[in-house]
Parts: C-alpha cells; structure tokens; sequence
C-alpha cells in the first residue's frame, strides 16, 4: 500500500482543491450510507452518492495514470454529483414537512 501511495504521488502531485473535494467525497460517502437506512431520504440519493464516490476515487487515480480518460470521466462524475445534490435538497425539504 505504501508503494502504490509513492508511485501514485511521483505521478500526480494533488493539490489543496483536489484534496479538498476527496475530502468533501468521502463526506458524502457517508452520508449516502446514512440516507440508505434512512426512511425519510429518497434512498436513490444514497446509491448514487456512492457511485459519485467511487468515480471520484477512480477519476483522482486515473489522473495519474491517463489524464485523457480522466477528463470525460470527470464529466460523468460531476454529472452523478448535480444528481445526488439535487435529490438531497428534494429530501430534505421532504423531510421538514
């Protein structure tokens, strides 16, 4: 694990923003495990946290390995993102009343 975590950092150095939302990502993460055994949040909006969660983690990785694929793939990601975000705020307002 230690050498896949050097080999990984000599080839993409991230930086605060990138840290920043992996950070962000594995909140997420938890919370779409939360909303999963949840009644009162659309439990769609837990599944697709967590597959927005690991295509974060697999776009992180694959900037170092493929930058080009990382690109579309992070169109894909940020797609998943708007969704879970949106089906979050629909359940909370759901969920004041």
């Amino acid at each position: 694990l230690l050498a896949v975590g050097k080999l990984l950092s000599t080839l993409a150095i991230p930086t605060m923003q990138t840290t920043g939302f992996f950070i962000v990502a594995i909140v997420a993460y938890l919370l779409s495990m939360t909303m999963i055994n949840s009644n009162r949040m659309p439990k769609a909006a837990g599944f697709i946290g967590i597959m927005a969660f690991f295509l974060t983690l697999i776009d992180n990785i694959t900037v170092a390995i493929a930058p080009g694929i990382a690109n579309l793939l992070l169109m894909i990601t940020s797609f998943f993102w708007v969704v879970w975000l949106i089906l979050v705020g629909v359940g909370l307002f759901r969920a004041k009343g």
